[in-house]
């Protein structure tokens, strides 16, 4: 993904994941012969009692993306990773045996390779086995001595030799460290997005936390001397503005991997970009939310106040419609309506739309606020047929004049994206000596000139040129479109920008300068009352 595979242009995300099932005793037995395993069954981490490791069981995965392509496709993005790397041991007394040199060669790489500094990180979420020999390697990376150190705590010397190091050079405070491994356990396949999960709820939350079960420092980690330092208590992250952490992980034959990652808010808004995130901004941190996160701090707009939202349903089997309504009615009865997030509804109304598969039976309704939403719940959704397993046959129609009416369009004047198309054609008709603005004569009823060609013709334009402005915002793209009249400008406004999009061209007529209305055929079908010649 950093280097554009497979296509620059294409979009291309993966799914991580690592799982950890014990299923048998065969591991444990061999683990514990190897003299791996506490026998409490939990990791001391940090703490003298560290004895070996407490196994864990756990599955989890995240979704790794572009962050052009996130933003582009409005994902909620948790934490951008700057840099990642891994390398291997080689050598060591034995094949359990971390190397301190290794790691730190590893932490150094990965943080030139990203372009950033060793000082600008403020916590570091450690592999922290608990093992007697396993905790240790972040001390000065210009000490000669780090090859006679293999029975010491060996990650937190090489995180010493390399961050701590330079935070030391730069006279910063100490570095933060800690596991999750006394939480959950090693979950070993797992074990590394275990740490990247904690990492990315600290960035998030803005907080630290204690390494849980540190009752007595292991004597072997001079954390003074290294300039690092474990949160004693849950606190703030340690300084304002761009949060920082670094992650790592091994494998006991002798891999190690590494990743730095940010967090969402600062990134995105040092670098003018909006976003959503679930980022916890501070007062003190250096600004406000901006809105662009989907977080509770988000102020609620106005236009959110006053939306109605369209709500829509689907399962792959007729019956699982109504199963899938009480299932949502009792979420909010759990959360409470007057509790719930004001975002809630217009989330909810996004991720049904555009983050949940279509299936064949949907159903729909549209609602205001939560009560109206509730209570729709409760009495069940709108049975609909099964929709059609077809490709796109959607076909777009635009009209003449002829099908005008005084204020028509006004209420879609609210909408940002019918507003800010309207606004653009009025500026290009007053560049082109309009004597009469649009927006004006839309909102006129009895004293309206609609009927008049040389105002019909040019506000049926302009709102069939917003409505496709509209439509292509909701991502509405027809497989053909026809048009009549001043109908054929709209359809070719579409055709023209909607990729395979097909047009047909109708009978041009030509318009007679003098007042129409609507009129009836003897067959009952309405026709423009224009008077039209062949061209």
């Amino acid at each position: 993904m950093q280097h554009g595979f497979p296509d620059i242009n294409s979009r291309w995300q993966a799914l991580v994941a690592g799982v950890n099932l014990i299923i048998n005793p065969n591991t444990m037995h061999q683990f514990s012969a190897m003299h791996m395993l506490s026998p409490e069954g939990i990791s001391h981490t940090f703490d003298d009692r560290a004895n070996g490791y407490g196994r864990g069981e756990g599955i989890g995965s995240l979704i790794v993306k572009r962050l052009s392509d996130a933003l582009r496709d409005g994902d909620t993005i948790r934490a951008v990773i700057r840099g990642t790397g891994a390398n291997a041991d080689g050598r060591t007394p034995s094949i359990t045996q971390p190397s301190t040199l290794a790691q730190a060669n590893l932490i150094k790489r990965t943080y030139e390779a990203a372009g950033l500094s060793q000082t600008s990180t403020q916590y570091f979420e450690s592999h922290g086995t608990g093992t007697p020999v396993g905790v240790s390697f972040l001390y000065n990376s210009l000490s000669k001595r780090l090859t006679h150190m293999s029975q010491d705590p060996i990650e937190l010397e090489a995180i010493a030799s390399s961050l701590g190091a330079s935070r030391t050079a730069a006279g910063l405070s100490p570095l933060y460290v800690g596991s999750i491994k006394p939480n959950v356990g090693h979950t070993e396949g797992c074990s590394g997005l275990a740490g990247v999960f904690k990492a990315l709820v600290c960035l998030e939350k803005g907080m630290l936390v204690p390494t849980y079960g540190v009752e007595r420092l292991n004597p072997k980690l001079k954390l003074a001397d290294w300039n690092l330092a474990l949160p004693q208590n849950t606190m703030k992250w340690p300084n304002r503005g761009q949060r920082r952490a670094s992650i790592n992980s091994f494998g006991f034959g002798g891999a190690n991997a590494h990743a730095i990652l940010d967090d969402a808010y600062h990134y995105l808004s040092d670098r003018g970009l909006v976003g959503n995130h679930n980022t916890t901004v501070f007062e003190d941190d250096g600004g406000s939310d901006s809105g662009v996160s989907t977080g509770p701090g988000t102020p609620v707009l106005n236009d959110e106040k006053n939306a109605t939202f369209l709500f829509v349903f689907s399962t792959k089997d007729q019956a699982g419609i109504q199963r899938l309504a009480a299932s949502y009615a009792d979420t909010l009865q759990k959360i409470g309506l007057d509790k719930a997030d004001p975002h809630y509804l217009s989330n909810l109304a996004y991720t049904l739309s555009e983050r949940r598969s279509h299936f064949d039976f949907r159903s729909l309704f549209v609602a205001s606020n939560l009560a109206e939403l509730g209570a729709q719940l409760s009495k069940g959704l709108p049975k609909t047929k099964r929709s059609s397993r077809q490709d796109n046959n959607l076909v777009f129609v635009f009209t003449g004049q002829g099908a005008q009416w005084p204020a028509m369009g006004l209420q879609l004047l609210s909408n940002a994206v019918f507003y800010k198309s309207m606004r653009t054609s009025q500026d290009y008709l007053k560049e082109l000596g309009c004597e009469w603005d649009a927006f004006e004569e839309l909102e006129k009823t009895a004293d309206s000139n609609i009927n008049f060609p040389q105002y019909s013709q040019t506000l049926c334009t302009v709102l069939q040129v917003a409505l496709v402005d509209l439509l292509r915002y909701w991502k509405v793209t027809p497989k053909a479109t026809i048009g009549h009249s001043s109908g054929e400008i709209g359809k070719l406004t579409y055709a023209l920008i909607t990729p395979g999009c097909r047009f047909v061209n109708p009978f041009k007529p030509r318009l007679m300068p003098h007042p129409i209305s609507p009129t009836r055929t003897p067959s009952g079908l309405p026709t423009s009352g224009v008077s039209a010649l062949p061209l």
